[in-house]
């Protein structure tokens, strides 16, 4: 997580069976994140078998996954009284997301 003043534009969580989920928050504050982006795929993809990548629904990187798969898993957060819902989707070809 960032220090004071510092964003966070994702994470990566491995689970127990091994997989490896990269959460894509926000496009990487860089000058080109689509090349970041592929450097940081294949960087994560040698280190594991199976990598999914979550993105926000405004990341702009998640057109990427979609034409290299044909879709995208999506993350988003909403508040529901005093908690927050976390719904994962799936975009296929620039769609709309559809809950899981």
């Amino acid at each position: 997580m960032p220090r004071q003043g510092g964003t966070c534009t994702g994470m990566t969580i491995e689970t127990t069976a091994g997989l490896l989920i990269a959460v894509a928050l926000r496009d990487a504050l860089r000058r080109n994140p689509k090349a970041y982006w592929l450097q940081r795929d294949q960087e994560l993809d040698r280190r594991r078998k199976r990598v999914e990548w979550l993105f926000a629904p405004h990341v702009t990187l998640a057109r990427q996954m979609i034409k290299r798969t044909g879709y995208a898993f999506t993350v988003t957060c909403r508040n529901e009284g005093l908690h927050r819902k976390v719904q994962i989707g799936l975009k296929e070809g620039g769609l709309t997301p559809v809950p899981a």
